[in-house]
């Protein structure tokens, strides 16, 4: 059994390496459309930024295409004193358990986060809390090679569905080769592997893949 679960990890870990998603200009109808999706999807990531030069580095700021140029947004929070009428409020959601804390939803569309909430006769008194951002340029476009992240949750079916092949073949091999060195009552020892291995393939192929995650990869210049 250490011989399947030890061999599991090493072969898992090799196909696993592998599984990435790359997406360069030509894949969308625009230059706009690429950075649109590249600024969506880095939302909030820890990134690896590899320059033209092949020097790199990590980031676990929030980056963004503006321009020309990828820049590091760094948060800060900021707290404001607001009134807001009740009748401009569509909903609002407690999070707090004395309810002094709450998501607003105004019939315009906006989201606001209310912290020490004093309601009067038609309208909320509160400190809006907001996360604003002061930017740093990084590079410019031109220099940019790659910039990639991990996203984990993803490896985990991947492994999942990796793992159960894998552990079948492996089963069948080891259970084999034991079989065939060994006395004749331990025979059956295929069989057993056989059905094992795929559950510890699914096991074992879920957590790898959550570790080792899915690379996605957005590249700028070749």
């Amino acid at each position: 059994m250490k011989l399947l679960f030890r061999n599991l990890i090493i072969i898992l870990s090799l196909l696993l390496f592998g599984c990435s998603s790359t997406y360069t200009i030509k894949d969308f109808s625009s230059k706009q459309k690429f950075y649109d999706d590249f600024n969506n999807s880095v939302k909030d990531r820890s990134v690896e930024i590899t320059f033209t030069n092949d020097s790199s580095f990590s980031l676990n700021n929030r980056v963004d295409v503006e321009g020309d140029s990828l820049y590091s947004l760094n948060p800060y929070i900021m707290k404001t004193n607001a009134k807001i009428a009740l009748s401009q409020i569509k909903e609002i959601i407690y999070t707090g358990n004395n309810n002094t804390s709450a998501s607003l939803t105004l019939k315009d569309g906006e989201k606001l986060q209310a912290e020490n909430i004093q309601p009067a006769n038609d309208s909320l008194t509160f400190v809006n809390v907001s996360t604003l951002y002061t930017t740093t340029a990084l590079a410019p476009l031109d220099k940019l090679k790659t910039v990639s992240y991990k996203n984990h949750l993803w490896g985990l079916p991947e492994g999942f569905l990796i793992g159960i092949p894998s552990g079948y073949i492996l089963g069948v091999m080891i259970g084999t080769s034991i079989e065939s060195g060994s006395s004749s009552n331990q025979s059956g020892m295929s069989s057993f592997y056989e059905v094992f291995g795929p559950y510890m393939g699914a096991v074992v192929g879920s957590f790898a893949g959550w570790l080792i995650g899915r690379n996605y990869i957005y590249r700028f210049n070749r």
